[in-house]
């Protein structure tokens, strides 16, 4: 492995050593989380977590990374691709997989063996459970998510990638879960029906993603931060700081939520 990783030596001399030994999840293992699957592998991380209990269908094939028009027919498992993709990539490497709902996972080892779970997740209900079992166990969680919103002049925000991390803000602190929101979902009310998704902007969010664990894991930088919360423009194709960042810096970025 050191011919292979000597083009990314600036991630620091125990880089090698983290993409052995650290595993990472991934839940949710479509738009998004295909991407991070095979951005990690081409990283060069050796152990893997997926998990989402869903069957390749017609509707994934534009978003999908790795994704065959004969999956269709076979109705093949998304954690099946994504292991196909990584060992395509890693054939050594280590993918566990899991067919289920990401709460059926709570008490395999190997799932609280995760550093960092990355995460793409249709709902926000589903995300503060989520977020609630990293930062008992100590994990970072690191979400992504596409969803087109447009407001005034056909200005379109295309989605967002934000880090729960134990030691940080949460994603009600910064705003990005509200209790109105939550209040909403569960009303069915709003902005509901089919979730836009376009490969191109799924994989923009997905590349910060995996850069930013990246970041925490290595040397790359010194100040690693415990604040990351980014909105995706869509008409300047701009990913930007959300305003609560800032606020939440000045605050010291204390969590009130999670004590």
């Amino acid at each position: 492995m050191k011919n292979r990783n000597s083009r990314q030596s600036f991630l620091g001399i125990n880089f090698d050593e983290v993409m052995s030994s650290v595993r990472v999840g991934i839940v949710g293992y479509s738009g998004g989380g295909s991407h991070i699957g095979q951005l990690l592998a081409h990283y060069g991380f050796m152990k893997y977590f997926i998990c989402d209990p869903d069957i390749f269908e017609e509707v994934n094939i534009h978003r999908l990374i790795g994704g065959r028009f004969e999956d269709i027919a076979l109705k093949t498992p998304k954690v099946d691709i994504g292991e196909r993709v990584i060992k395509g990539i890693l054939p050594d490497s280590e993918v566990i997989k899991a067919q289920s709902k990401w709460q059926e996972c709570i008490t395999d080892p190997k799932f609280l063996e995760c550093k960092v779970i990355f995460a793409g997740l249709d709902d926000f209900a589903t995300r503060v459970q989520l977020e609630s079992f990293c930062r008992a166990k100590g994990i970072i969680l690191i979400d992504i998510g596409m969803s087109v919103k447009e407001s005034e002049n056909r200005h379109y925000s295309m989605g967002q990638v934000i880090m729960s991390h134990p030691e940080g803000p949460c994603f009600k602190c910064l705003d990005f879960i509200t209790d109105k929101d939550l209040e909403l979902e569960a009303t069915k009310y709003g902005d509901v029906g089919i979730r836009q998704q376009v490969a191109s902007i799924n994989g923009t969010l997905a590349n910060t993603a995996v850069t930013l664990g990246v970041q925490l894991l290595s040397d790359w930088i010194e100040d690693k931060g415990v604040v990351f919360y980014k909105t995706y423009d869509g008409n300047n194709l701009d990913l930007m700081n959300h305003p609560k960042v800032n606020e939440c810096l000045a605050d010291g970025c204390k969590c009130t939520h999670f004590r």
